[in-house]
């Protein structure tokens, strides 16, 4: 079954706040720095193939943590922009338009976006992620746990839409140009993953697991 990005698109455009986001500042800099040649190649971490994976909780610094509370508990999950920088800018600004809205999908993940427990749509007034990184960087594997966004075929991105994976689904990481993992929670946090798995068995019974906040610090 193809992931895929919800068409956005009712009410009124909302104003989005920036997200702290500002640990984000050195990896885009260093990423423009490096595609003009005016940095050696060393600087940035050398591009993996499709077979190379690394441990989504391996991060050579820390990074920000990402707090979703929901109606069944809260998941708390590490950003990782040394991956994808774009990819986690992105989540960071959409984060306040989160609040209200649901996890709607599961079945090999669980999945949210801008839709509320009663269907209704939160308006989106980002542009699509824009470029998909799944093999821009360190790549990392589509384990349980991690996160990414879900979009439509090559070269789509993805904008408001998504998941948290409850099982390893390696093969998300080549399928439709591979869906690029930007956070993943911590393999020892069971209670992160108490979470995930109640959500993952209350979609079936037709709940819709509410968002109450997302925050990033």
């Amino acid at each position: 079954m193809r992931l895929h990005r919800r068409r956005d698109g009712c009410g009124t455009p909302q104003l989005v706040t920036e997200g702290p986001c500002c640990v984000l500042n050195r990896f885009l800099a260093v990423r423009r720095a490096h595609e003009s040649g005016s940095l050696a190649s060393a600087t940035l971490p050398a591009a993996t193939s499709a077979a190379a994976r690394i441990p989504a909780h391996t991060a050579r610094q820390a990074m920000s943590t990402v707090t979703v509370q929901t109606s069944l508990g809260l998941i708390k999950m590490k950003l990782r922009p040394d991956a994808a920088p774009h990819t986690v800018q992105h989540f960071c600004k959409l984060a306040p338009l989160f609040d209200g809205c649901c996890f709607y999908r599961s079945d090999f993940v669980i999945q949210g976006g801008l839709q509320r427990p009663d269907g209704s749509a939160v308006d989106n007034p980002l542009k699509p992620i824009p470029m998909n990184e799944t093999k821009q960087g360190p790549m990392i594997s589509n384990t349980r746990g991690t996160a990414a966004f879900g979009h439509w075929d090559v070269p789509d991105a993805g904008n408001s839409d998504w998941f948290i994976n409850i099982k390893a689904n390696p093969h998300l990481d080549d399928a439709y140009g591979g869906y690029c993992v930007f956070a993943a929670v911590d393999p020892a946090d069971s209670a992160s993953f108490r979470t995930i798995d109640a959500i993952a068995a209350a979609i079936p019974r037709g709940e819709r697991p509410e968002i109450s906040y997302v925050t990033v610090e």
